[in-house]
């Protein structure tokens, strides 16, 4: 039984540490009171006990657990040896966790017990037995040493007492301990008690220091006598008796609860050795300095006394750890003396040994926990002084190198400075401030924004330039080899070199290339870098808004930064470079932050290039000898003094032979070495018959190539992704091949897996012939979707035309031509006039089709002109609508007059006109022609639609005769200079006193689709 006692300790104690653990402030008191295993009850409850040991051991073996089982076994043991409560017994006990063991009631325990009279030592807080202690100089150690100086003669004992509150009349009830008395000698110094009796005192007489106390003696435990009876004795009368049945029972528990106490002590040691490696030296001398002075305890028991009984050393060891567990707690963590107080008295008073033992345990598992928290905050904290630490370090060492860095920098400033040749004097001065200006302590952020601004000042490149290289010759072979066409663009850029050349100018220049996207404007810029020898940079103005962009920001704003221009000469490190300011035209407009157009007129204009300031830099720096290619689609949106510092280059857009040319000697080519097409492998043509077709029915609509591009890569994107098509079934083929025995087998699988257009022997020739594959002018559409210039509405605008309908030309902003149909309608028939009415002719002309403004007062005066002209032919009302096609689309501009002018008479007259006849003109209300725009790409439109006969204005004919002699075949060209021969051209066969130009049939493109030669082996025919 005692056995099972014992293995309840362990339990309770992992319970304990569990709490702890988590770190839940347990009440100390309630702790023990859990834990306490046995219970006095009244002598009244005997008869009942029986009955409650058998109810207990039913309780037990029905419910077998390891607690239950345990709990019961603690309370028949406690109901076998302690006296019981009647009201205790009588509560229900189902609960054994909260059972609260009391003192007992019914037994006095200081009855018939003689009253002692003890010398008094009063000490400032409680004492503990087994303990010796020093008698320091306070007063209450002063009054006794006079006292015991006058009564020593009549002291026989010594009582040490801590009175509450250290106040006389708090003397009843304490509890003090006996004291040895030394009567050899003269001065007491230490004291020390030799026993565990305690005394509870009853009274104190002041005037004589003695107090009236008797024995404070253990609870009592109900055991067996030598004749086996049943009677009350203490622990301590238990031990001395020699025939006590149970005493062994006693002997088992006490040398258990020993060892609970030596284990708990070599645990407490082993974590208090580890923890003085992390406490400070002030706590380590003061646990060196209290260790020295207090009694160890000794748990080897043979090494005692013989006559010392089993119970006088198990309370000796007792008390002697809650000593030591008090002093070192006092000395090393309680700084409030009165919780101290409260724990030493309620261990004083403390009547079972058991729990005296536990509470030694729990205060040590309490002390451990208390000194891991110490532990962990003194290491957090030493953590944080070390980084704190090395922080301050790495600052100091980094206050060291900025101000080493400091006059490093301001050293290689220096350098810099003194190695700069071309820097003006005025420049030179405010270079030099802000280098003297890194010595003077300011903030790391001022030394960082001046190291950052000399940085970005000698990155400039003040002597460096590339020598010129003005060679006509070359600069054409370059131009010839990267552009195909633009014959005048060429020469305009050639006559600029030739002068540059001729006079060995050393300065700069502006250009300013305009043309329809996708001509080509930006490369052939960057061939003019080529041709020069000179670095090249782009700088797309598209969107740019913010004139800090070109000018770069203010100092003092953060991130502050150097303009684009700047940044540029930096990056390419000489200052005489060529600079592409790429879409001029369309930088933004109506900034809240300013206007970019009007910033760059101080960059682009020659006479100020040279004094150019960059807000970032604040003093002005060299644009003189840089050249400056400026690219814009239109120069209407440009300013106009800005176009007067430009010297503007036409890119026109490229005919229809050009983009032929250019498919076959860069386009094609590229894409060739693109897409890996090897000549030895494999080898992709396209016709010209399939060019031309690509050109005239899928770009027939735009003046650059870039749409021919798009076409062309498509026409290879597919190719590609049916030759890994193909190649996917020839490589599943061949290990068919491979796996079958018979050719009929192989003949079989292929047809099954749907393949039986493949040839076999490709597989087998495929890595020794050439695979040849031809697009052509029939297969093309298979790569192509269908043309979106396949209207029928104008495929056949050249053969037939309705009466009141002309074919007028018109140019489209980006850069192309295109062919429009007129249409006149009358709304109402005309009203015959009545006898009695007067001849008024009314002329009324209404129209539809997003016409502008422009086309609106051509209508105007074109009903003028008409009404002039043809006044004789004009009776009555005449309503007239007009509409041109298309009208989700705007139309303006000034050359509709002649078609206008032709379509309203055609209505008038009832003639329809030749619809092989295309016009474009303005007239005035006199009846003039004037010159018009876009003649190049209107007679492109005309190309487009086969139409062969065009009327121009005669001033246009200087830009005719401008165009390739090979584009003008197949034109018969009218240069009319009023209506009336505009009138004769349209409507009659007299061309008498009118000039035209008539040039052979074009039949360059019947001959290519007539020459156009299909190979038989095209691989092509396989794949699709």
């Amino acid at each position: 039984m005692f056995h099972l006692t014992r293995r309840i300790t362990p339990l309770v104690a992992s319970t304990k540490k569990v709490l702890i653990g988590k770190q839940l402030r347990v009440n100390s008191q309630l702790y023990l009171s859990n834990l306490r295993t046995f219970s006095t009850k009244n002598d009244k409850d005997k008869d009942n006990l029986a009955k409650k040991e058998e109810k207990e051991e039913k309780d037990e073996s029905e419910a077998p657990s390891v607690r239950g089982g345990l709990l019961g076994t603690k309370k028949r043991f406690a109901s076998r040896f302690f006296n019981t409560n009647s009201e205790a017994q009588g509560e229900d006990a189902a609960e054994i966790g909260n059972q609260t063991l009391e003192s007992s009631e019914g037994v006095e325990m200081f009855e018939n017990k003689p009253v002692q009279e003890m010398y008094t030592i009063k000490f400032n807080s409680p004492i503990l037995p087994y303990s010796k202690f020093p008698l320091t100089q306070n007063k209450y150690i002063q009054q006794f040493f006079k006292r015991y100086s006058r009564d020593k003669s009549s002291v026989e004992k010594l009582i040490g007492v801590h009175f509450l509150a250290n106040k006389n009349s708090n003397a009843k009830e304490a509890i003090g301990i006996e004291i040895e008395l030394d009567r050899g000698s003269s001065n007491m110094n230490v004291v020390e008690s030799k026993s565990f009796k305690r005394f509870k005192v009853i009274s104190y007489d002041d005037q004589t220091n003695f107090v009236k106390a008797v024995e404070y003696g253990d609870r009592l435990y109900r055991v067996r006598n030598s004749e086996g009876e049943k009677v009350d004795m203490t622990l301590e009368e238990i031990f001395e008796s020699e025939n006590c049945p149970d005493k062994p029972h006693f002997e088992d528990l006490i040398n258990s609860e020993i060892s609970d106490l030596k284990n708990t002590w070599f645990q407490f040691n082993k974590r208090m050795n580890s923890a003085l490696m992390m406490l400070p030296s002030e706590m380590i001398n003061t646990y060196d300095m209290v260790v020295k002075t207090l009694p160890v305890p000794n748990f080897e028991i043979h090494r005692y006394r013989s006559e010392i009984s089993l119970y006088e050393l198990f309370n000796q060891i007792t008390c002697k750890m809650a000593h030591y567990y008090f002093s070192m707690f006092q000395a090393l963590f309680s700084k409030d003396q009165k919780d101290m107080k409260k724990q030493m008295k309620d261990f004083l008073v403390e009547i079972d040994p058991v729990m005296r033992s536990k509470k030694v345990t729990y205060l040590f598992d309490e002390f451990t926990h208390l000194l891991d928290q110490k532990c962990y905050y003194i290491q957090k904290t030493a953590e944080e002084f070390k980084e704190r630490s090395k922080q301050a370090m790495l600052e100091s060492a980094f206050q060291k190198v900025l101000e080493n860095n400091k006059t490093n920098e301001k050293d290689s400033f220096q350098k810099m400075l003194d190695e700069v040749e071309e820097m003006p004097d005025r420049i030179r001065k405010i270079i030099q401030e802000e280098i003297n200006g890194l010595e003077s302590k300011s903030s790391d952020m001022d030394s960082a924004r001046k190291a950052t601004f000399l940085q970005h000042v000698f990155r400039l490149p003040w002597d460096k330039r590339i020598d010129a290289y003005w060679d006509v010759q070359f600069s054409r072979q370059v131009l010839e080899e990267s552009h195909y066409g633009m014959v005048e663009t060429k020469e305009r850029i050639l006559e600029f070199i030739a002068k540059n050349k001729r006079i060995n100018s050393k300065k700069g220049m502006v250009l300013l290339l305009t043309g329809p996207p996708g001509v080509g404007k930006t490369s052939i810029a960057n061939s003019i870098g080529d041709c020069l020898k000179r670095p090249t940079a782009v700088i797309s103005m598209s969107g740019q808004s913010d004139p800090s962009h070109i000018k770069g920001s203010k100092r003092t704003y953060v991130d502050s930064q150097p303009g684009i221009f700047i940044k540029e000469l930096q990056r390419l490190e000489v200052r005489n470079p060529v600079l592409i300011i790429d879409e001029i035209d369309k930088i933004g407009f109506n900034s809240i932050r300013g206007d970019p157009s009007s910033t760059l007129l101080e960059l682009l204009n020659p006479e100020q290039a040279n004094t150019f300031s960059d807000n970032y830099l604040d003093f002005e720096f060299d644009f003189s000898e840089c050249i400056f290619i400026c690219t814009s689609n239109s120069t209407q949106n440009m300013l106009q003094p800005l176009l007067d510092r430009i010297e503007v280059i036409e890119v026109p857009p490229y005919l229809p032979t050009e983009k032929l040319s250019i498919a076959k000697k860069y386009l094609i080519p590229n894409f060739r070495k693109e897409y890996g097409f090897v000549e030895e492998k494999e080898e992709i043509s396209f016709t010209n018959a399939a060019i031309a077709k690509v050109i005239k029915d899928y770009c027939g609509f735009e003046a650059g190539v870039r749409n021919l591009r798009k076409c062309i890569d498509r026409v290879f994107r597919k190719v590609v992704a049916k030759i890994d098509e193909r190649d996917s079934k020839l490589e599943t083929e061949k290990k068919l091949l491979e796996a079958t025995e018979t050719e009929a087998t192989v003949e079989d699988g292929l047809e099954e897996d749907g393949a039986a257009d493949i040839d076999p022997t490709a597989i087998i020739d495929k890595e020794l012939t050439t695979a040849q594959y031809q697009i052509h002018s029939e297969n093309l559409e298979k790569f192509l979707d269908v043309s979106r210039n396949d209207d029928y509405y104008y495929r056949d605008i050249n053969k037939t035309l309705p009466v009141g309908c002309a074919n007028g030309l018109a140019y489209i902003d980006s850069g192309y031509g295109s062919v429009l149909k007129i249409q006149f309608v009358k709304k109402f028939p005309l009203k015959k006039k009545k006898k009695d009415e007067e001849d008024e002719i009314e002329f009324v002309v209404s129209q539809t089709g997003r016409l502008g403004e422009v086309m609106k007062e051509s209508l105007d005066v074109v009903q003028v002109a008409t009404l002039n002209y043809l006044g004789d032919e004009v009776e009555g009302k005449n309503e007239f609508h007009l509409h041109v096609p298309q009208g989700a689309i705007p139309k303006d501009g000034p050359s509709a007059g002649v078609a206008l002018f032709c379509s309203l008479a055609s209505i008038i007259r009832n003639k329809s006109l030749n619809p092989n006849l295309a016009m474009t003109g303005e007239i005035t209300t006199l009846g003039e022609v004037v010159a018009i725009g876009g003649v190049r790409e209107k007679l492109t439109a005309c190309k487009n639609h086969n139409i062969t006969q065009v009327m121009l204005p005669y001033s246009n004919k200087k830009d005719f005769e401008k165009l390739p002699d090979d584009f003008k075949e197949g034109f018969e060209i009218f240069f009319v200079k009023n209506i009336e021969e505009a009138y004769r051209v349209a409507f009659t066969n007299d061309r008498e006193g009118i000039e035209s130009k008539y040039y052979e049939k074009d039949e360059k493109v019947e001959q290519i689709f007539a020459e156009e030669i299909m190979l038989d082996d095209n691989q092509l025919d396989h794949l699709i």
